[in-house]
């Protein structure tokens, strides 16, 4: 019968305990929420979001001005050619022209695409 008896207190334990567990828990939940729902918190996290924005954009422009300042290269969105080839064919000229059906040498639109493709590329 100790047995029997030991398992029966450790279901009356569980039950109760998991009961207490259930009720501390939605207790802790609820004041979460409540102080998640006070304006002084929503205010602060908005806060924090702006000053988390800002400070990636000023790390994305020192990104952005260490990658020129290394490669020499004032644009982030046009590549510099150093290949040669051939005249006519359009390769190693000088960003902004291409032969494109145009002639050798001669200025695209400036956007770097093919004419006639609605800046598609």
């Amino acid at each position: 019968m100790g047995k029997i008896s030991m398992l029966a207190a450790g279901a009356i334990g569980y039950v109760f305990g998991t009961r207490a567990g259930r009720e501390q828990y939605d207790k802790i939940s609820g004041q979460a929420k409540r102080l998640w729902k006070d304006p002084k918190v929503q205010r602060k996290a908005g806060q924090a979001q702006e000053a988390a924005e800002d400070l990636g954009h000023k790390a994305g422009d020192k990104i952005t001005a260490k990658v020129k300042e290394k490669t020499g290269n004032d644009s982030t969105d046009t590549p510099t050619t150093t290949t040669t080839a051939s005249p006519g064919t359009g390769v190693g000229t000088s960003p902004g022209t291409s032969t494109g059906g145009l002639g050798p040498g001669e200025p695209t639109s400036g956007t770097g695409t093919t004419p006639g493709r609605g800046g598609l590329g």
